[in-house]
């Protein structure tokens, strides 16, 4: 027999609702303050329009701006201006772009615009003849050979990972950048190419053929069209290398008094973004054997200072600074790497570079040839003539004129 269920409604009871605690209600306009690690912030960036071009991507003919390593800073983006592309229309008038209404503008969600770190001082960039066939003017065609761009002193962001590509977004209807935005490296171990200036001065028997009174450039040397770096016959070893490559010079050998390139030191800027020993600050007085005795900016310290391992002007960290140089790497070949057989005409690393890295080759190569170094001539007291010029660069790397700078990039 089959049993029914009942149902009886129960009593009701009058309750009332509860109001939401003031403790479990959401504030308005309280985002996460957190965007993202300090790494690799996300704070996207482009380049600015006008940037001299460095080298010209053989695969997409694209040119590159700034190289990978470099040391960068921002500038903050154009608000409402029109821009400049270089193309001309049918009319014959150049074509312009809105930064903030065109499709081919700077978009909103960019934060600045990408230009080389200068180490705190205003400088001039002069265009040559390739900037005058890719780079547009300020308000039509192309910029003209000899003028030049004028950036504000500024301080660095970070470094930048890849190669920055030129925008040149409107200039073609049917191309437009490779990125639609970049990041910059803020803190991260990286490894560029380095150059002790002094030691390759020797190599190559001849005085400041890498650079001006043998260091890198600073803004005082690039400060207007008829600077000394800026002038013809200058810096010729530097700007070979600068062209293609991020990198880190210093001049230490056994008959300077600069001291720099050891382990610990504080890098920043030189004025075109490449990495340099950070300037000191003069305290007035020297180490000396056992103890350090402050001048009248610091305080007294006690130590066991080798005499002259140290300058009297200490690197302090300040706005400036980038970075910290673990130490540079001239001892090659490693891991075999000789033996690696490979097309001769195409320079890879391995037998043909003699165990260097390729990326070391060119740079090592660009910079001689620059310096005005003979590669089949006489170099480091030793005759190269009829030999492959892998023995010279080689030679030259031996002799710790080239090798790879590790950093600890670390901008906060």
């Amino acid at each position: 027999m089959a049993h029914k269920l009942k149902f009886k409604p129960g009593t009701q009871r009058n309750r009332k609702l509860k109001a939401n605690p003031d403790k479990y209600k959401l504030s308005e306009g309280r985002p996460n303050i957190s965007m993202s690690d300090g790494i690799a912030p996300a704070f996207p960036l482009v380049p600015h329009k006008r940037l001299n071009t460095s080298f010209q991507d053989i695969n997409t003919q694209d040119y590159v701006v700034i190289p990978k390593g470099r040391i960068v800073s921002c500038l903050l983006p154009f608000i409402d201006a029109d821009l400049n592309t270089g193309a001309i229309g049918a009319d014959g008038t150049a074509i312009t772009i809105n930064s903030d209404d065109s499709y081919y503008g700077v978009s909103k969600a960019i934060k600045g615009l990408i230009v080389p770190a200068n180490g705190g001082g205003a400088v001039s960039y002069k265009y040559n003849a390739a900037d005058a066939t890719t780079v547009p003017g300020a308000t039509s065609g192309m910029v003209v050979e000899g003028e030049w761009l004028q950036v504000p002193a500024n301080a660095p962001i970070g470094c930048m990972e890849h190669d920055v590509y030129q925008d040149v977004r409107g200039a073609n209807l049917n191309y437009d950048m490779r990125n639609k935005n970049w990041g910059v490296l803020s803190s991260q171990l990286i490894k560029i190419p380095a150059v002790n200036i002094a030691l390759l001065d020797e190599f190559l028997s001849s005085v400041d053929g890498f650079a001006a009174d043998g260091s890198a450039p600073v803004a005082a040397d690039i400060q207007s069209n008829s600077s000394n770096y800026n002038a013809s016959g200058t810096y010729g070893g530097y700007k070979a290398a600068s062209t293609k490559y991020a990198f880190f010079s210093y001049a230490n050998d056994d008959g300077n008094d600069s001291n720099e390139g050891y382990g610990g030191q504080l890098l920043q800027s030189d004025a075109l973004g490449n990495w340099v020993a950070q300037k000191g600050i003069d305290f007035g007085s020297a180490y000396t054997a056992g103890a350090y005795t402050a001048g009248t900016s610091g305080t007294a310290e006690t130590g066991s200072y080798v005499a002259g391992s140290f300058t009297s002007s200490v690197a302090v960290r300040n706005e400036q600074t980038a970075g910290r140089l673990l130490g540079v790497d001239f001892r090659y070949e490693k891991d075999m790497l000789d033996v690696v057989q490979g097309p001769y005409d195409q320079k890879v690393a391995g037998s043909q570079t003699l165990g260097l890295p390729d990326f070391l080759y060119n740079f090592a190569k660009d910079s001689i040839v620059g310096s005005g170094g003979d590669l089949a001539g006489t170099l480091g007291g030793e005759s190269y003539v009829g030999q492959d010029e892998a023995y010279a660069i080689k030679a030259a790397v031996d002799a710790g004129c080239f090798g790879y700078a590790w950093i600890q990039l670390n901008i906060r």
